[in-house]
């Protein structure tokens, strides 16, 4: 009978041991795709027809569309915030020799998971770390953190983004990885596939805490990301609350 006891608890530890690895290995499955959105910027040429004479004139063109990922992670009683990579908000504006800088607007634009889309503006943005901070009249579905520490080298991490604005209704797209470490530089790397479209996706750990966000990749091996790491968020977070005055 003793021995039956000595057994059984042996293996109430084992299905306990496999049971807490279980569940640390699937908590990915808590990844905030309710909170991604898409964004798309656009550029267009505002013409006035009037002076044109032409009754085929078109009162504005499109000269571009960008696309990129983002994330909502926080709000106030107004706005929902976006986190979203810097070199997106601040796409090359066209020489002053070609258009009037007057004459161009620009646009953006989120959709979220639900389908609904709404303009949004750029609150605060720094190149230094590649960082932008957007925000929109859109419901937040749940409040991210942003991780105090990063994962140990080896440890899988994951990431929701839209490469090539590939993004069909009902599909969210996610992405799992290694984290492989930061350089003395602040630059942290990841085996995470992205392209164009996936700037600004946000990286998480297997808790679903923010620890960085895809900002390049490998030119000719697109299995690598390169982003800033939570430390450099956290700040930049911190910096635009101050900047723009508001609670974040």
């Amino acid at each position: 009978m003793r021995i039956f006891q000595i057994n059984l608890i042996i293996l109430t530890v084992v299905v306990c041991a496999i049971s807490v690895n279980s569940s640390r290995f699937l908590e990915f499955k808590d990844l905030p795709e309710e909170n991604f959105v898409d964004i798309l910027q656009t550029k267009t040429l505002l013409n006035d027809c009037d002076d044109t004479g032409l009754t085929d004139c078109s009162q504005e063109d499109l000269l571009l569309e960008a696309f990129a990922s983002g994330i909502i992670f926080d709000s106030d009683n107004e706005f929902s915030y976006i986190l979203t990579a810097n070199h997106f908000c601040n796409q090359i504006d066209f020489p002053d020799f070609i258009f009037d800088p007057g004459t161009i607007e620009t646009d953006f634009w989120i959709t979220d998971s639900q389908g609904r889309t709404r303009i949004a503006e750029v609150v605060y943005s720094t190149s230094d770390d590649d960082l932008c901070l957007m925000r929109a009249k859109i419901p937040l579905n749940k409040e991210i953190e942003i991780a105090t520490t990063m994962p140990a080298i080896g440890e899988k991490v994951y990431a929701v983004a839209a490469p090539h604005a590939i993004r069909p209704k009902g599909v969210t797209l996610h992405f799992e990885g290694i984290f492989s470490g930061c350089d003395t530089q602040g630059m942290c790397y990841y085996t995470i596939p992205a392209t164009s479209g996936s700037s600004g996706s946000l990286v998480f750990d297997h808790r679903g805490r923010i620890i960085g966000m895809i900002q390049m990749t490998a030119v000719g091996f697109n299995a690598i990301s390169i982003g800033a790491g939570a430390e450099s968020i956290r700040l930049f977070v911190a910096e635009a609350s101050s900047e723009a005055n508001i609670s974040l």
